[in-house]
């Protein structure tokens, strides 16, 4: 008789008192169960599965990670060559600066020198 039951490694104690009495030996018994590697285990004596989870398969999240590191890279390398390049602007700014005041004293110091020339020959 089949054993109606959801697992067939699990049967009710007449059905296996039956076979034992009918197969005679242990090993005949086993046999007559059936091939282990077959057999259907509940979920939960199963051996958990590989899912694909950040824990195991983390390749996704290094690259997502190495790329906004390379962003991040990108974008200060950035902002220091803008914040240099300011800077040496306001410096030549500044020297360009001085040497256009330097030339507007030295235009209106000789246009003093002209004006006390023209007085002193009147």
């Amino acid at each position: 008789a089949a054993s109606t039951h959801k697992y067939p490694y699990v049967y009710d104690s007449q059905q296996a008192m039956g076979i034992a009495a009918e197969a005679g030996t242990i090993r005949q018994l086993r046999d007559s169960v059936g091939d282990p590697s077959t057999r259907q285990y509940p979920s939960y004596l199963e051996k958990s599965k590989a899912y694909l989870s950040r824990r195991m398969v983390d390749g996704h999240v290094k690259q997502a990670m190495q790329q906004a590191i390379a962003e991040d890279t990108d974008a200060l390398a950035s902002a220091l060559r803008q914040r240099r390049q300011g800077a040496q602007d306001l410096s030549e700014g500044v020297a360009l600066n001085d040497a256009l005041r330097l030339e507007n004293e030295i235009a209106q110091q000789q246009d003093r020198m002209y004006n006390r020339q023209v007085l002193e020959e009147q």
